[in-house]
Formats: structure tokens, C-alpha cells, sequence
């Protein structure tokens, strides 16, 4: 299974991605599947506080780049937009426990939780750009979390944001050792799911809602542009370098 569901304590989920050999990559069936697992969680009255980490060594390594060269040009944006909605509609919070490299699309899930625990040795960035790729719909949550010449800088130059730097600028809310990151993360759990669920979902709505005509604009504009980026030569020639661990040759188109 890509997706492991599992009630830690009455008011507690924890949804773990696990696709371990591909680093927790998402592909289309994991982030369906991921979407899904969210949206069961905010259907569940009883469960006040989701927790999303990752099986083995990394959080999430970001989309499957195999599996992007195979499908349709549209099906990987509509569900990484699809995903993103889903996470900034939820009512209950998400706290991202990010126990190893939290790299393109799964750094924008740590961005787009509302809390995050990281191992103090996590992999933090956006390196598309050398892949013949622009992380759009992650752009967004950037954007939120970073002042803005500080999220250009990682987005046009592919570079890593150092967890103790993310730390520093209140991007991540706590730097554990590796084998800290989850119970730290569920201890932040169990208190916020002290709390009144109804209260909860509610304060997370509000927050939420005073930027839901510009999110979901924004998503669709940025799923658009995304399959336009997917259908460029450069890009398929930026993944099969990254892949063929070679140097890409580009063509500008």
C-alpha cells in the first residue's frame, strides 16, 4: 500500500507515505490515494489532528519523475492540485513529522501543513529547475512561508533551504534527532487534541477561508501551467538527464 492509515490514540491519525524503494515519491495512485486518506480524516468527527510523515529514510522525494515521463501530461498536476485543495480546505490541522529529505512536491506538503517537526538532518528544497521543471503548484507555499527574494532564490537556482535556517525563519516549528521527529510531532498532536475538535475545525476554517478565492484560482492557474511545462521538450530532456544521472543538453523549448 502507498498510504498507511493508523489511529495512534482516540483523537489522533497518523497517514504515512510508503513507497520506501521510490523515497515516498508521489505518483498519481499515492497522491490520489494521499487525498483520499485526508479527506476520510476530516470526514471522521473523532479524529482532531492529522499527522503525515514518511515510511523509512525520507519524508517524501516529491513527484515520481518515472512515472511523470509515462502518463498523460495532465494527470500528475490535477493531482498534485487535487492533493494541495484538499490540504487547504481541511478542518483539522496537519502537522508534517519530516523524518528525512522533503524534497519539490513534498516540501510543499511541509509548507503547506500548519505545523512541522523536522529531523535535524532533513533535505529541504526545490531542485526542479535542474530537471527541466518549475515547482508551480508548490510556488504557492513559498510564497506564504518565505520572504519573497529568499523563495526566488530556491526556486530559480534549485538550491536547498538549510533546516536550521528554516528554523530561524519560522518555516519549521521544531529540529529534532531523526528518531524524535515522530513523537516529537505527536506530543504536538495530543495537545492540540486536547482541544474542543469542533473549536478546531472551525478556527482552521477561518483561517483558512480568508484566502480561499485566491488559493483555488491559484491552484488552477498553476496546474495549467504546469502541464504546459510537462509538454516541453526541455523538460523531458531535464528528466531523462536526471534519471540517466548525465548533464542536461537544453534546447530551449
Amino acid at each position: 500500500m502507498r498510504i498507511v492509515v493508523e489511529d495512534v490514540s482516540p483523537h489522533v491519525r497518523v497517514i504515512a507515505l510508503n513507497r520506501e524503494a521510490r523515497r515516498n515519491a508521489l505518483d498519481v495512485q499515492a497522491a490520489r490515494m494521499l487525498t483520499q486518506a485526508l479527506v476520510d480524516a476530516d470526514s471522521d468527527k473523532a479524529v482532531r489532528v492529522v499527522v503525515l510523515t514518511g515510511k523509512g529514510s525520507a519524508f517524501c522525494s516529491g513527484a515520481d519523475l518515472q512515472e511523470l515521463v509515462a502518463t498523460s501530461e495532465s494527470e500528475i498536476p490535477k493531482a498534485f492540485g487535487e492533493l494541495f485543495r484538499t490540504i487547504h480546505h481541511l478542518g483539522v490541522p496537519l502537522i508534517a513529522a519530516v523524518n528525512g529529505a522533503a524534497i519539490g512536491g513534498g516540501f510543499g506538503l511541509l509548507l503547506a501543513s500548519d505545523m512541522a517537526v523536522v529531523a535535524e538532518d532533513a533535505k529541504l528544497g526545490t531542485p526542479e529547475a535542474e530537471r527541466g521543471l518549475f515547482p508551480l503548484v508548490i510556488s504557492r507555499f513559498l510564497y506564504e512561508n518565505l520572504p519573497q527574494k529568499l523563495a526566488h532564490e530556491i526556486l530559480f537556482l534549485g538550491k536547498m533551504l538549510p533546516v536550521a535556517r528554516a528554523l530561524e525563519l519560522g518555516v519549521v516549528n521544531r529540529v529534532v534527532a531523526k528518531d524524535r521527529v515522530l513523537p516529537e510531532a505527536l506530543q504536538l498532536a495530543e495537545q492540540i487534541a486536547s482541544h474542543s475538535g469542533a473549536v478546531l475545525r472551525l478556527g482552521r476554517k477561518a483561517l483558512k477561508g480568508q484566502m480561499d478565492d485566491s488559493f483555488d484560482g491559484a491552484m488552477t492557474f498553476l496546474e495549467t501551467k504546469l502541464v504546459e511545462n510537462i509538454g516541453l521538450k526541455d523538460a523531458r530532456e531535464g528528466i531523462s538527464a536526471f534519471l540517466e544521472k548525465r548533464k542536461p543538453r537544453w534546447k530551449d523549448g
